[in-house]
């Protein structure tokens, strides 16, 4: 068995961006900065010839869509059986709006969407070449 791990920054620099968790009046402004940044981790586990691949991204939730395309993208990519991606969020009340195409602000950012997606598949490749026995 073989094992690998990575870690990305998924913070939005240099663009406005919105916190999702807080419900205040200050909800729908732009966030005045970032305190402390979210992560992507994730950890690969290679037994034989199947590949275990889990992630977990610092966000508040994941849509069913977006996993989808990121299992897909993933699997594309790296020949890990979809079934075998396992993808979870922290609950991070902390996190961005911006990523989540059907939130009820109507705040999405395609291009944020497509860096996360981009980051996901920059952790998978460093799980890839940290594997060790």
């Amino acid at each position: 068995m073989k094992v690998g791990r990575g870690r990305v920054c998924l913070s939005p620099y240099n663009k406005e961006f919105y916190l999702i968790g807080y419900k205040t009046p200050f909800r729908n402004s732009p966030a005045e900065g970032i305190h402390d940044d979210i992560f992507c981790n994730g950890l690969l586990i290679e037994a034989d010839d199947k590949k275990i691949f889990l992630v977990s991204l610092d966000f508040l939730e994941l849509e069913d869509e977006m996993v989808a395309e990121a299992k897909s993208r993933l699997s594309k990519a790296y020949g890990i059986d979809r079934d075998l991606i396992m993808m979870s969020a922290t609950h991070n009340h902390s996190s961005i709006m911006s990523y989540h195409k059907h939130w009820h602000s109507g705040i999405f950012e395609p291009d944020y969407y497509e860096f996360v997606m981009n980051q996901l598949l920059l952790v998978c490749q460093q799980c890839f070449e940290s594997l060790q026995p």
